[in-house]
């Protein structure tokens, strides 16, 4: 991979942190809640949501409940890291894959197709 590689990634918040899935599994962004959703936090494994402002993303057949606001954005690849193996073993979120810094903060990815199947 050449030095400028990129990910595009979607990006939002959930459960207080930051995460983000690779814009190719997101087919589309909900102008208004779907019939049938599912909360992000519950796919990962987090407290149940009390924010405002949510956002509904198309993955698949499914909607997923989010966090706003909702970037598009492309992350380098070479700010992306694989999880150590410390905390590979003892994170309790689901889906986790990788960890990327922007500007000192952590943003964590996410397959939220795999954790959808």
């Amino acid at each position: 991979m050449a030095m400028d590689d990129a990910l595009e990634i979607v990006s939002f918040t959930a459960g207080g942190y930051r995460f983000a899935v690779e814009a190719r599994q997101v087919d589309h962004q909900f102008a208004s809640a779907p019939d049938a959703v599912v909360a992000v936090e519950t796919l990962l494994g987090l407290p149940p949501a009390s924010a405002v402002r949510r956002c509904w993303l198309g993955v698949g057949q499914h909607g997923v409940e989010v966090d706003g606001p909702v970037d598009l954005r492309s992350l380098p690849v070479s700010a992306i890291h694989p999880l150590p193996e410390l905390v590979a073993v003892r994170l309790q979120l689901n889906g986790v894959r990788a960890l990327a810094f922007e500007a000192e903060s952590p943003l964590l990815l996410v397959d939220l197709r795999a954790l959808l199947a």
